[in-house]
């Protein structure tokens, strides 16, 4: 996804045109650059974190001469995923499954679903052999 096609999303979304949609996002990222520059960390709740870390110098070799060189101090921007982000990129795996699940709520659901019928206390209490393996225990304990 590139500037183009998040500003045509929020357009959509937000039901507002395309200009006033690329001000929007000129202005948010104006905003955290700004914060950054001054060296401020810019919390989304849910979203992510946005901070400056620090590159200390050091010593390194240019690769086409092999020569020692320093490489000078640095601040570098970094962003750091929230809670909720982490959640919904690995909503993907339960819905690849093809448990139809579409959203959080749905996952929530269903895994209260299996709790409430014991599924995973009755899994949880089985030896964790292969199969083979644990069919023999039980002929052996049985």
């Amino acid at each position: 996804m590139n500037k183009d096609d998040l500003t045509a999303r929020i357009a959509v979304s937000a039901r507002t045109s395309k200009t006033r949609a690329a001000a929007i996002i000129e202005t948010f990222t104006g905003s955290v650059s700004a914060a950054l520059e001054k060296g401020e960390r810019v919390k989304l709740v849910g979203f992510g974190t946005f901070e400056i870390s620090h590159h200390k110098a050091r010593n390194g070799r240019n690769p086409q001469t092999g020569d020692l060189i320093t490489i000078p101090a640095r601040r570098v921007a970094r962003f750091s995923p929230g809670l909720e982000l982490r959640r919904a990129l690995n909503r993907k795996q339960f819905t690849a499954l093809g448990r139809g699940l579409q959203s959080q709520s749905d996952e929530l659901r269903w895994r209260s679903d299996r709790f409430s019928r014991g599924a995973n206390l009755q899994r949880s209490t089985a030896p964790r052999f292969p199969a083979g393996r644990w069919r023999a225990e039980h002929r052996r304990l049985g």
